[in-house]
């Protein structure tokens, strides 16, 4: 008898068809094994089929993500009190960082690029300068120093209110934020947040948030009553009784050479050298500028510094 044997693994043609009571155990045993192979080998592309389709269909969800629920920093819009015309008042922006996550205040720093805070434009309000936390220094591995945010923090923005502006008026205020947020990676990341504020006549009963009003009352103030002494370099600044120092420079201030060192001292002197290699004139004065926090009778004060080198020694 003869017969065709077929499959979608495997045919034998009517040529090589045999009596399957004739076939050799061992061709038997072959044409089993070469069934089970194919076999599993469908059943192996299938699943890694389902797995790609999985996979593609999660990339795509994470892909249509609003941003805001991948960033690694939220923000909250506070006022310190409701809107009292022609009286002062602060829009507090607050910022929660992702733990082992943090940010960069807005001056100088090794790798990353400053926090930006801006207030949106109302037509009732008239907005000061931001006033952003003296931040902590943070030293890695191959001498990378930034100056860093982490956790949570605010920042602070005055603003008066328009005399005419109308009890019982409500309207929208706010603030863009843009900031670069690393961990092992630096990522960066921005936010819009706004709150709706009312005007209130000043007879009525109104809340303060006096923690945040302490806290910029009780800012760095602009250190007047010392000068620094300049040599062609360099900068030293002494404050009386001060017997360490800790710099934070700004955007404008002339690069220090090493701020690892001098940024961070226990002296009763803060010298700053200057790295004025890469300048174009380094005839152009130099500018000491930044916070700096220093401890005095083991308290420690801040201020605010901006010094324009006006002469050189030799």
């Amino acid at each position: 008898m003869r017969a065709i044997l077929t499959s979608e693994c495997c045919s034998i043609t009517q040529d090589d068809a045999v009596n399957p009571m004739q076939a050799h155990p061992t061709m038997i045993q072959g044409m089993i094994h070469q069934f089970n192979q194919t076999l599993n080998l469908q059943r192996l592309s299938a699943f890694l089929m389902l797995i790609a389709f999985v996979c593609a269909s999660t990339t795509t969800q994470a892909a249509n993500q609003p941003a805001s629920e991948i960033k690694h920093f939220r923000a909250t819009a506070l006022t310190s009190t409701l809107a009292i015309p022609g009286e002062d008042a602060l829009l507090i922006i607050e910022i929660t960082v992702d733990k082992d996550w943090h940010t960069y205040w807005p001056g100088i720093n090794d790798t990353g690029y400053g926090l930006s805070v801006t207030p949106f434009p109302s037509e009732h309000l008239t907005f000061g300068e931001p006033f952003y936390p003296t931040p902590t220094r943070h030293l890695a591995a191959g001498n990378i120093l930034d100056h860093i945010y982490e956790e949570t923090f605010q920042v602070l923005i005055p603003y008066t209110v328009s005399d005419d502006a109308q009890p019982g008026t409500r309207f929208a205020v706010g603030a863009s934020i843009d900031a670069l947020v690393c961990n092992q990676i630096c990522i960066p990341e921005s936010d819009a947040i706004s709150l709706m504020l009312a005007v209130i006549n000043p007879t009525d009963h109104t809340f303060t948030r006096q923690e945040a009003i302490d806290t910029y009352n009780d800012r760095p103030t602009d250190l007047t009553s010392v000068t620094p002494k300049w040599t062609r370099d360099a900068a030293q600044l002494r404050i009386p009784g001060a017997t360490h120092y800790q710099f934070f420079p700004s955007d404008d201030c002339t690069q220090p050479a090493n701020l690892i060192k001098e940024g961070d001292t226990k002296s009763k002197v803060l010298t700053i050298t200057f790295d004025r290699s890469y300048e174009d004139d380094p005839t152009t004065p130099a500018v000491l500028s930044g916070r700096i926090r220093a401890k005095v009778l083991d308290t420690w004060q801040e201020f605010n510094i901006h010094f324009v080198q006006e002469g050189s020694n030799p």
